[in-house]
């Protein structure tokens, strides 16, 4: 083991990710370990944690690995920011979305309960009053 470091399985678990998933960054090129030793055993140094901590957020939002690879290789705040605002945006697109489904059952919902309420007082079964 490498003094200071963290070995692949280490790195995994601070993150909630596989063995694999780190082998697949390493392949691609978006997360490379800072030492591969004479075995090929994979180590992380301490200061990589905030750029895999940036991978995961982004890879949590949603981004492709591709464009995670891509921002993450310029760092530039800008671009940085504006995805995140349109990520934003698409978010509570999604949301208003969601909400307006939820009001349509709601409405269903609703109409059925007072069918059955009505049915009820008439002394029907919930299958007669629909």
């Amino acid at each position: 083991m490498q003094t200071g470091m963290y070995a692949i399985s280490e790195m995994a678990s601070l993150f909630n990710v596989s063995r694999q998933t780190l082998i697949y960054y390493d392949k691609i090129g978006l997360f490379k370990p800072a030492v591969v030793n004479e075995k090929g055993y994979r180590f992380y140094s301490p200061t990589q944690i905030p750029l895999m901590r940036l991978i995961c957020m982004l890879r949590d939002l949603g981004l492709e690995l591709d464009e995670i690879d891509r921002l993450t290789s310029t760092f530039d705040i800008g671009e940085m920011t504006d995805h995140l605002r349109s990520r934003v945006q698409a978010l509570d697109d999604q949301i208003a979305g969601l909400k307006a489904e939820r009001a349509s059952v709601q409405e269903r919902l609703s109409f059925y309960d007072a069918r059955v309420l009505l049915a009820r007082a008439r002394g029907q079964t919930g299958a007669q009053a629909v």
